[in-house]
């Protein structure tokens, strides 16, 4: 069977989830992954030797003072669309000449659902935020954030729509609420499920945005040490700063900073959440 596999490319957890999926259905399956954003170098690197990847265009998040801009995120992506989109038409006609899917899945992604509708392919959603549209929430949760919910539910139902079925990953298990929906635990890397953990003494903190500028006089102000990921996307090397470790992204190193970490601070990320609730780490 011929699989196009579309991959979010904001943030890094639908990366580090569709890799574990990926390495299965390469098993028995031929895949295409169509992929945006920082996202694409992470796949790109592990999986360039085993299936082909096609770099799309996406929309990113715009980010000031560690808060999602409404205004700023809609200008960026109108501005990116000029250059994004004739790109990702051609991409389409490539897919379909060159590749012709039996089935499409999608990790939060648009531009191969798209493609499915328009060649009547059947869509598999692979996700932890479909939770939001397809389950009944508590009302006391809803308090006081009732337009921002309503908002966001409308965002993630058109971003996915019609599929065949939706498997929703997630470490709750709120009431499903809508057909052709079934909830699973977090996929784990193969990495984690492997760690071991033990006690040290630092913090591991991941950030999605470089706009938290008060975030270190605050880790500074705990007295502990702290490794940094996400926060300085300049970095090819560890630098030290006081209490301060700044990292760039390497997998292996991240995982034994995870294991080893007192707590975690983070800004967001769905599969840190289910990687540190499995290796029983606090998580802020």
């Amino acid at each position: 069977m011929r699989i196009l596999y579309g991959v979010v490319g904001e943030g890094m957890g639908h990366a580090i989830r569709s890799r574990v999926i990926l390495d299965e259905l390469t098993r028995h399956h031929e895949v295409l992954v169509v992929v945006s954003g920082r996202a694409h170098a992470y796949l790109e690197e592990a999986l360039r030797h085993r299936m082909r990847l096609q770099k799309i265009w996406g929309l990113n998040i715009v980010y000031e003072d560690n808060e999602v801009r409404r205004f700023r995120t809609l200008l960026a992506n109108a501005r990116g669309a000029i250059r994004g989109w004739p790109a990702n038409v051609r991409a389409y006609f490539d897919v379909a000449r060159s590749f012709e899917p039996d089935v499409v899945v999608s990790d939060f992604e648009s531009w191969s659902q798209l493609f499915a509708r328009r060649h009547r392919l059947p869509v598999i959603s692979v996700d932890n935020i479909q939770v939001i549209d397809r389950c009944t929430h508590p009302p006391e949760i809803l308090e006081g954030h009732r337009t921002d919910f309503q908002m966001t539910r409308q965002l993630v139902r058109r971003k996915v729509p019609g599929a065949l079925h939706y498997h929703i990953t997630t470490f709750f298990r709120p009431p499903v609420s809508r057909p052709r929906t079934t909830l699973h635990p977090p996929v784990l890397r193969p990495r984690i499920l492997e760690a071991v953990p033990e006690d040290g003494d630092h913090l591991l903190v991941y950030q999605t945005s470089t706009t938290n500028t008060r975030l270190p006089a605050l880790l500074r102000d705990t007295g502990l040490p702290c490794r940094i990921y996400g926060l300085r996307r300049d970095l090819e090397a560890d630098e030290v700063d006081g209490s301060l470790l700044w990292r760039p992204f390497d997998e292996a190193t991240f995982v034994d900073d995870l294991r080893t970490a007192r707590g975690v601070v983070s800004s967001a990320g769905f599969t840190l959440m289910g990687e540190a609730l499995h290796l029983g780490r606090p998580l802020l």
